[in-house]
């Protein structure tokens, strides 16, 4: 209850600051509530029904939360008076909840990206299945919100997978406009990736991560340019619609347990993306 109180104390005092801060800013241009889109389809990719029109970009980042570069990556959103929707990794977020926190105070929306983030289409059905329901469930019981968003590790997909997606009520986010900064390349060589990308599509979902220490700079490059060339931002509201539950997550530890001495043998956690 008091982080719920917390969260949104910050989120009113963000709120309420001058118009004019942000009025040479790239800010955000219109919300686009996924709860709200119909039909609602869990399983299936939102990407097409975001209906992004020119020079319109929704910007997301993956597998944080990180002490290191998290907060830098806030510091560059807040700068550019810009909302992006981070897909988090859920042992991740276990270890920085404060983190979690205060990504969602700050107004930016959180999808999960599994609880592991080894590559699912691997794993046998029932433990890819925990783990991509047990960070939805650690959302909800640390925020009190029940996230609807997901990216698979490594964009990987198979009919299982998107199976489980379904069952649990969730739709998939993939991005289609990439930078390459996992690789940790200087900041000016996943720039001209980035801009080899929007050069091709002229709009799309952008992605980047939370977790690389040359991503900050990049940020401000492609936030920068986005603001100079006359692009958009898109923010994703994730809300689940009313009728939505939580998940019951049934056992956790075992699995977890589990998880690991499958892997073992196996591929072990995804490279970025």
């Amino acid at each position: 209850m008091l982080a719920r109180v917390a969260v949104a104390l910050v989120a009113i005092v963000l709120a309420a600051a001058p118009a004019h801060a942000c009025a040479d800013r790239i800010g955000v241009s219109r919300i686009v509530p996924i709860g709200e889109i119909r039909p609602f389809a869990p399983g299936r990719q939102v990407h097409e029904q975001i209906r992004l029109g020119p020079k319109e970009v929704v910007l997301t980042l993956d597998d944080g939360p990180d002490p290191d570069v998290t907060e830098r990556v806030l510091a560059v959103l807040a700068k550019h008076c810009v909302k992006a929707t981070f897909f988090q990794i859920g042992r991740r977020m276990a270890t920085r909840p404060d983190l979690v926190r205060r990504v969602r105070a700050e107004g930016h929306t959180i999808g999960t990206h599994s609880w592991s983030h080894f590559l699912n289409d691997w794993l046998p059905y029932f433990l890819a299945f925990w783990d991509i329901q047990r960070p939805v469930r650690y959302l909800h019981e640390l925020t009190g919100e029940r996230p609807i968003i997901f990216r698979h590790p490594r964009g990987r997909r198979t009919p299982d997978l998107d199976r489980i997606v379904d069952e649990l009520g969730l739709v998939y986010l993939a991005n289609d406009v990439v930078t390459g900064d996992w690789d940790d390349a200087p900041p000016e060589q996943s720039f001209r990736r980035f801009l080899t990308g929007i050069g091709a599509k002229g709009r799309g979902v952008i992605g980047m991560h939370d977790n690389r220490a040359n991503t900050p700079a990049l940020l401000d490059m492609v936030l920068g340019w986005l603001t100079e060339n006359g692009f958009k931002i898109v923010h994703l509201q994730a809300d689940a619609p009313p009728s939505f539950a939580p998940p019951s997550l049934g056992a956790r530890k075992p699995l977890e347990g589990a998880i690991r001495e499958a892997a073992a043998d196996g591929p072990r956690e995804a490279d970025a993306p």
